[in-house]
């Protein structure tokens, strides 16, 4: 529903796109005239930027004619020209108490990862208990905690409480969440992937919600490799949560994981996201320029590799 919020296609729209979009329909649309509104297509705009985002860091194209081959200056230009117009928009809005808090916490926790402070768990959940007082304020919450789970991923007391996912989700907010999962993912937490799941499903009254659909898409994405028993149930739950245009995306993304999923059964754990990467990706004109593909590629070789079916 983001998407259509902020009238973009979702197979199509970029960054530069939302962030346009946004600027445009924010001068029809302004909090002092039309605060619910304005609160609605705020959500909408960060919701996107999220998903976007995810979907950047899990795929990469090797097209050298698609916009992510855009030469940097072009696309930085693009991306200024488009922030300034919602800046020019916003500037006079005065940030709320709410928000104050939110960075205030967020601010706090940045602080005591950096300087790897003891008490970081305990500034976790003074985010979140902001996060719980000012749910207006879930999608500022959920992209700066995202932005912190890339930074500082191997950090082991930067975890998020179950009922700070549901919550985030609940209130129109992805990103927190999608970060959780991206971890988990990329650490093969089976045990974790599959808890995740059933939180969702039976939580999936509370969180049926665009921003719930986006992420039980992206957990049947892991669950492909991690958990197989829950892809089919994330996958119901995102196809009855999410518009008819994000639907079509992420059923299409679920299937892919699934058939590579299957590819890659017989391929040794040691390699197989290696493998994993690069039939989601495409492989870029130095993907094979690495460790990790030349014990592939020496797999491949094998009397072993030439025995399975992977191939």
């Amino acid at each position: 529903m983001h998407w259509k919020a902020l009238d973009l296609d979702p197979a199509q729209a970029t960054a530069t796109d939302v962030k346009r979009s946004y600027a445009r329909l924010l001068k029809q649309c302004r909090p002092d005239q039309n605060p619910e509104g304005f609160k609605q297509l705020h959500d909408a705009y960060q919701t996107a930027l999220a998903e976007l985002e995810w979907r950047s860091n899990s795929s990469t194209t090797s097209d050298p004619t698609s916009t992510s081959a855009t030469p940097e200056h072009a696309r930085s230009e693009a991306k200024g020209n488009a922030s300034l117009e919602i800046l020019e928009t916003v500037s006079h809005i005065e940030i709320s108490a709410g928000a104050k808090s939110i960075l205030r916490a967020l601010d706090q926790l940045e602080d005591a990862l950096k300087n790897n402070l003891p008490d970081v768990a305990e500034r976790v959940r003074a985010s979140e208990t902001a996060l719980f007082e000012n749910p207006d304020e879930a999608p500022r919450w959920g992209g700066a905690v995202y932005r912190l789970i890339k930074i500082f991923a191997d950090h082991p007391d930067l975890r998020l409480k179950p009922e700070a996912m549901l919550f985030e989700l609940e209130h129109h907010s992805v990103a927190a969440t999608v970060g959780v999962i991206d971890r988990l993912d990329q650490k093969e937490n089976r045990e974790a992937i599959s808890n995740l799941a059933r939180l969702f499903l039976k939580n999936k009254d509370r969180i049926r919600t665009p921003a719930g659909g986006i992420a039980a898409s992206r957990l049947a994405c892991a669950a492909a490799f991690l958990a197989k028993g829950q892809v089919g149930p994330l996958s119901d739950f995102a196809y009855e949560t999410l518009a008819r245009g994000e639907r079509d995306f992420h059923m299409q993304l679920i299937d892919r994981h699934v058939s590579i999923s299957g590819l890659l059964a017989d391929v040794p754990i040691s390699i197989r996201n290696f493998w994993r990467q690069r039939l989601i990706d495409g492989a870029s004109r130095d993907a094979w320029d690495s460790n990790e593909s030349s014990a592939a590629l020496d797999w491949l070789g094998s009397s072993l590799g030439r025995r399975s079916n992977a191939f």
